[in-house]
């Protein structure tokens, strides 16, 4: 069974590369979500666009998905496919949150 990164992987090496990204920008448009509407209004576009590089790059590089590998471990033998992929998705907004809040 594979973990987590060791599939990010394989899916890279088997799609075309503007699938490849498709994982990284849900991510991005996640964390966007995330932002307060409050915070985000009194955020320059600019300053919004270099935002979303500097996530999408965390998120791909070699030590955050090892981090969230670890954390995720892999499927629990009774877990179907959407619940491992909303145990995924709530480590990674966790794993986020922390990393960008400098804790």
């Amino acid at each position: 069974m594979y973990n987590f990164k060791q599939y990010l992987e394989l899916s890279k090496k088997l799609l075309p590369s503007p699938a490849e990204s498709e994982a990284s920008t849900a991510i991005v448009v996640s964390v966007k979500n995330e932002i307060s509407l409050s915070k985000s209004s009194t955020i320059s576009n600019s300053q919004k666009e270099k935002f979303s590089n500097e996530v999408n790059h965390l998120v791909n590089s070699d030590e955050f998905l090892d981090n969230l590998s670890d954390e995720i471990g892999t499927p629990k033998q009774s877990e179907s496919e959407d619940e491992f992929v909303f145990r995924a998705k709530e480590t990674m907004k966790s794993l986020l949150r922390k990393r960008l809040s400098g804790f």
